[in-house]
């Protein structure tokens, strides 16, 4: 049985694709507040629709028919509640797997206020986007991810991930990206700075970090054609 949890889904314009799917194909759906009606025409008429309050008394009713998959809309898109926190607990209890699907509004803000990049005009036109505290369930799973993310020309965002892993997936990156690919990252201070693909390895201090965007600049390119400065000071599209 499966819990997806979408998060930051008030605005129809900030779902990813694999959210607005999601949404498309749910059967049983929760919800923690009034959803847009854009996003409502997404949800199927004969599904099942309920608050979050009244989801662990509704599954208690019917311990031998549960949903075998329930589709949770957050309206934000911060760390999870205290409320979703005691769903998610309850809902492992009773076999439920956990699956995230971030939002794109922090992510779409963060990268533009510091003029950084997600889509690139002739270089890119998609950007990925997961919470490392829910990457996969396995090493093997999140591994294959990386490098099929990493090998092809989308930007990556990553939120919520640890120095230790960080520099784990920069090793697979750089198999792919030109070690001066620019890096925007974001702490939990509140400080944003850039760095290049090889800096990170070596240069971060903090043991924890909000966000890090990794631009696309695969190996075969010079440094000099696609280089931190040429990105901070273009005119490229940032969403």
């Amino acid at each position: 049985m499966k819990y997806t949890l979408i998060k930051d889904a008030e605005d129809l314009r900030f779902l990813t694709v694999k959210a607005a799917k999601c949404i498309a194909e749910a059967q049983f759906l929760v919800v923690d507040s009034a959803i847009s009606d854009e996003i409502n025409e997404l949800v199927p008429v004969n599904s099942i629709k309920l608050h979050i309050n009244e989801l662990r008394s509704y599954l208690s009713a019917r311990p031998d028919r549960l949903p075998s998959n329930i589709v949770h809309i957050s309206g934000n898109d911060t760390d999870i509640s205290e409320e979703e926190g005691s769903i998610v607990c309850y809902l492992k209890g009773i076999g439920y797997q956990l699956s995230i699907i971030p939002g794109v509004n922090v992510v779409n803000r963060i990268a533009g206020q510091n003029h950084f990049p997600l889509t690139i005009r002739n270089r890119n036109e998609s950007f990925w986007v997961c919470d490392a505290r829910f990457f996969y369930p396995s090493v093997k799973e999140m591994v294959e991810k990386i490098h099929a993310v990493a090998s092809s020309n989308a930007a990556m965002a990553i939120k919520h991930i640890n120095i230790d892993a960080l520099k784990f997936m920069a090793t697979i990156i750089s198999i792919y990206r030109h070690q001066e690919t620019p890096v925007l990252v974001n702490d939990f201070g509140g400080g944003v700075d850039c760095y290049t693909l090889m800096e990170i390895q070596d240069r971060l201090a903090e043991d924890q970090y909000k966000l890090v965007v990794i631009n696309p600049c695969v190996r075969m390119l010079k440094a000099a054609a696609f280089s931190v400065e040429e990105v901070l000071e273009s005119r490229l599209a940032t969403g």
